[in-house]
């Protein structure tokens, strides 16, 4: 008698996650369950085309491997530490290659404003299923500069689940004004990021 395997439902997370602290974490989490994925590929980039990392990409990866290797549903995917332009384009792609996967592109809402300025993104859109963590559960608020097809796809896709207050930046400047930052980055990274003095310069 024939049967069919499913697909695995993998989540693509990307970023340049400098560090990567709860709000990375809580996004993650959150959809991983809510989408009932098999899986989360972390996805770190040497660089992106909207910001440029303040410390090495040898540090951010073993940062995340920290956090990877206590949570038995993500994996670390470097495939873009390799690149020397990484788009995301070229990663889905590469992943779409393997057809027992079923892909999805992990969003954070605060990306949505600039999200058509990603390379071939309405071709993203059409490869991997937006998944994105959000207050609301509508884009009605948010200007998106995209296909209307590519519009419907983003609104089908918001996941709503509380939202920390956390960016990379505020994180950086307390970690330079010596100021407490334990509920805002796991342990295992903070003391990573002591043990190394990173971020202890002016920003």
């Amino acid at each position: 008698m024939g049967y069919s395997l499913r697909k695995q439902k993998i989540g693509l997370f990307g970023g340049s996650f400098d560090p990567f602290h709860f709000g990375h974490l809580n996004l993650a989490v959150n959809l991983l369950e809510s989408a009932q994925l098999d899986q989360i590929f972390i996805c770190p980039a040497k660089s992106t085309a909207f910001k440029v990392p303040y410390t090495s990409i040898e540090h951010r990866v073993r940062m995340l491997q920290l956090i990877i290797e206590e949570i038995s549903s993500f994996t670390l995917l470097n495939w873009e530490i390799q690149m020397q332009k990484p788009y995301t384009i070229d990663t889905v792609k590469r992943l779409k290659k393997n057809e027992e996967i079923d892909l999805f592109l992990l969003l954070g809402e605060d990306l949505l404003p600039n999200l058509h300025l990603w390379n071939q993104v309405e071709e993203i859109l059409n490869l991997a299923t937006p998944l994105t963590a959000s207050r609301f559960t509508t884009s009605q608020s948010i200007d998106l500069k995209l296909s209307s097809q590519s519009k419907i796809k983003i609104k089908k896709g918001f996941v709503k689940i509380p939202l920390m207050e956390i960016s990379g930046k505020m994180i950086r400047q307390r970690l330079q004004q010596k100021k407490i930052c334990k509920h805002l980055v796991p342990t295992k990274i903070l003391d990573y990021i002591q043990l190394n003095h990173l971020y202890s310069s002016k920003l």
